[in-house]
């Protein structure tokens, strides 16, 4: 049986250097960005397409109200961004269940919460701490940081609002909370491939 990781994360949180650190020392498949490309393959919508309306989840149920819209996959009359969602979905059970792997974000920690296999990890940071990150991976301002912060978290939110019965971030969710901001990229790392390990 699959053992799967799924690796939630505040935007700042240094979630996604995590989550390909714990697959390389774990040596399994790391899918994030690679969801969209599977995706595309499967929807035929280009890949910037989907990167710009995956999470835009008021946006594009606004537009595609007004436009009518509609992308004919897993059924007709369903808004694009909830059709994104399906063949992402579908995508995510596939890849559970060919084998162990490490899939960031998505819902993926939901999608799969009725499989005894996964092991759900939810990373978080201090916010000043998340605004120096991203003010220093990025080459951004303080102003635009913060920004960009407060933007990403609320479509992460409002996505996985949108299309679980949970509340994202609330700890129930997940097996485990970390606060990188505490621990740093390295031993949350380590802390994370360890615990895998001994399920």
């Amino acid at each position: 049986m699959s053992k799967i990781l799924t690796i939630s994360r505040q935007y700042g949180s240094g979630g996604r250097i995590i989550a390909q650190n714990v697959a390389k020392m774990l040596g399994l498949p790391c899918y994030d960005k690679e969801v969209i490309d599977l995706a595309a393959e499967e929807s035929g919508f280009h890949v910037d397409f989907i990167k710009e309306n995956e999470e835009k989840i008021t946006t594009s149920f606004l537009y595609n109200l007004a436009v009518g819209q509609h992308y004919s996959h897993g059924g007709i009359g369903l808004p694009l961004v909830d059709q994104l969602y399906i063949v992402e979905k579908e995508i995510i059970e596939k890849l559970a269940n060919e084998g162990d792997c490490v899939i960031v974000g998505r819902c993926a920690d939901y999608i799969l919460h009725d499989k005894h296999n996964v092991f759900r990890v939810y990373l978080c940071g201090d916010y000043e701490q998340r605004i120096k990150r991203i003010e220093e991976v990025y080459g951004l301002n303080k102003e635009a940081s913060v920004s960009k912060i407060k933007k990403v978290d609320k479509a992460r939110a409002n996505y996985y609002n949108h299309f679980t019965e949970n509340k994202w971030g609330k700890c129930e969710n997940y097996d485990i909370i970390i606060n990188t901001s505490t621990f740093g990229i390295e031993k949350s790392t380590e802390m994370i491939a360890s615990m895998y390990k001994s399920l």
